[in-house]
């Protein structure tokens, strides 16, 4: 898509201004399973050929089983909130909106300093951390940067509609309370985790996150994907490296 300017119907910046975007597409998702974080406890993925065609049948049809918590996915507010909202009840433009990704320096939680004042009203904020830091060994790591509770009260007073990781959860492995967790969901405010930011600059991106229609379901794998340079109406486009 570079080089392109578009337009969405419906997809609106801070203050209702039209949103537009160009250059290209970012695939922020985890491959399955090969890439993709588990956590500890989780189910594997696993895949099985239920049909064929390279054995001699017709088509090949399969069947999967994961954790709906593995690799790139999103919260819903029922993950933790008794009679919260499951991933069905919200509509599909939720999960189309714009984002700032802010590029946290080195440490063990993204702090309230860290959110970035692009931030506005019905945005998403996605932090890039040491997660993501080029050379990190792959697979689950307990010392993953997580977020403070200091720092999702910002993105609350700022007015984000959604908040994103690199690692596996907001909260500290240690923290067994999940304060951040809480506190977003409870404020309605869905989670996008194990987003893969390695190869994504800082700056203003139209996230697409878009979960299955699980009915009942407190969370769903997505294929989430950031288009470069939203910019609100009568401002100048950006093209990003």
């Amino acid at each position: 898509m570079s080089g392109t300017r578009r337009t969405m119907p419906g997809c609106d910046g801070a203050g209702g201004a039209p949103l537009f975007f160009s250059g290209p597409v970012l695939d922020i998702t985890q491959p399955l399973p090969d890439s993709a974080v588990l956590y500890p406890g989780d189910p594997e993925y696993s895949r099985s050929a239920l049909l064929d065609n390279g054995l001699g049948d017709a088509v090949t049809v399969s069947a999967v089983t994961l954790c709906l918590h593995h690799g790139t996915h999103l919260d819903a507010p029922a993950h933790f909130i008794p009679g919260g909202k499951t991933v069905d009840a919200y509509p599909p433009e939720r999960f189309i909106l714009p984002a700032v990704v802010a590029d946290v320096p080195e440490g063990p939680l993204v702090l309230a300093r860290h959110v970035p004042p692009e931030l506005g009203p019905g945005m998403a904020a996605l932090f890039r951390t040491d997660n993501s830091r080029a050379g990190r060994p792959s697979g689950f790591h307990k010392d993953y940067t997580a977020l403070s509770v200091e720092a999702a009260r910002q993105c609350l007073e700022q007015g984000a509609a959604l908040v994103g990781v690199d690692g596996p959860g907001v909260d500290a492995f240690e923290d067994e309370g999940y304060p951040v967790h809480r506190l977003l969901l409870g404020s309605d405010v869905p989670l996008l985790e194990n987003a893969w930011l390695t190869r994504v600059p800082p700056g203003l991106y139209l996230l697409v996150c878009l979960p299955l229609r699980l009915a009942g379901a407190e969370a769903s794998p997505v294929r989430a994907v950031l288009a470069g340079g939203p910019v609100r109406s009568h401002t100048k486009m950006r093209s990003n490296p």
